[in-house]
């Protein structure tokens, strides 16, 4: 008679470890990145556009990207209450608030750098 192999069983702890997920890396080339990156360095440049003509846009641009960024924001955390938009928000405000700053907003490239460190720390 033959014998049947009966499957060797394993403990606990191995059957239940998860298979390691593979990191998200940050992809410049999606619709999102293209056209939030679009608006952002737009926007930047128009500041730069201005302050070299020394006018100011009586913060015509940064109601505009507060308006499309903050929105582009809260979309991506999911809520303003659960704590994976958190950091989104927070660099959201430190962005407009230099943005606020009369010709501050218009030297510094906030907006670039926040929707880049966005893309990047929340693919």
């Amino acid at each position: 008679m033959a014998e049947e192999k009966q499957p060797e069983t394993k403990p606990a702890e191995q059957q239940k470890k998860p298979a390691p997920q593979p990191k998200k890396s940050f992809n410049f080339t999606s619709p999102e990145a293209l056209i939030m990156f679009f608006l952002s360095v737009s926007l930047d440049l128009v500041g730069y556009v201005l302050l070299l003509a020394a006018l100011d846009d009586f913060w015509l641009t940064d109601i505009v990207g507060v308006l499309f960024f903050g929105s582009w924001i809260i979309t991506r955390g999911g809520s303003l209450k659960g704590k994976k938009g958190i950091p989104g928000l927070k660099r959201f405000g430190i962005s407009t608030l230099i943005e606020a700053v009369p010709y501050v907003g218009s030297i510094s490239p906030s907006w670039t750098i926040m929707v880049y460190k966005e893309l990047k720390n929340n693919p």
